[in-house]
């Protein structure tokens, strides 16, 4: 059997155990009061997915599901702010899979953080929302998933057992629980030097809020 076959199987084993990981994780959702901080409680570390210098004015935090078309939109949005921006302005990626809606959403993240584990978390990052049509609309995403990695020249054996690894459902379940102790419940939502933001209209509506943090 040859390497591609092999990680489309395990990408198909890993869809079925995610049915019963996004049951889990409803029951869980649902077991217990939220409360609805305005501030970001889980400070940037270095297990955290960051993109920008280091010591950037500004660093935005953004809790996303790679099959959220919405997160998509904003995606565009957020690399024009990196070019606008450029030195200024840190993003950060943190996983909050919708389950319950979206099929692939667990699968995509674990895609993006086993490409992570060779160094190609962004480049994985940007290629499934640049296809995020083609992927989500497809009956088996796994073979487009599988030349994604193919695409980033990721070593085939490495990538079907780090997506297999507890490690990758460990983070994702992590960043979803920290999203879920700030009251979230739909995604992108951003946290701009730690404060959370409301609903955003236009880029320039965008472009503004990074604006002032700069200038401040």
């Amino acid at each position: 059997m040859s390497k591609y076959s092999i990680l489309v199987w395990g990408l198909i084993i890993l869809g079925i155990a995610g049915i019963v990981l996004a049951i889990f994780a409803i029951v869980t959702n649902n077991s217990g009061t939220q409360s609805n901080p305005a501030n970001l409680i889980t400070p940037v570390s270095d297990l955290d997915w960051v993109r920008g210098v280091k010591d950037a004015k500004v660093v935005l935090v953004e809790y996303s599901d790679f099959q959220c078309p919405a997160c998509a939109y904003y995606y565009f949005q957020v690399k024009k702010l990196e070019t606008d921006f450029n030195g200024k302005l840190k993003v950060v990626y943190r996983y909050f899979p919708l389950e319950q809606i979206h099929k692939y959403a667990r699968l995509s993240a674990r895609v993006a953080e086993s490409a992570g584990k060779q160094g190609k978390f962004w480049e994985m990052h940007d290629l499934l929302f640049n296809n995020q049509e083609a992927w989500t609309n497809s009956p088996d995403a796994t073979p487009l998933f599988a030349s994604y990695a193919n695409e980033l020249n990721l070593d085939m054996n490495k990538f079907v057992q780090d997506i297999n690894s507890f490690d990758i459902d460990n983070k994702i379940n992590s960043d979803y629980e920290d999203g879920a102790k700030q009251g979230i419940l739909g995604t992108p939502t951003f946290f701009v030097n730690g404060k959370k933001m409301g609903n955003i209209g236009s880029y320039e509506e965008f472009k503004k809020i990074i604006g002032i943090e700069i200038n401040k």
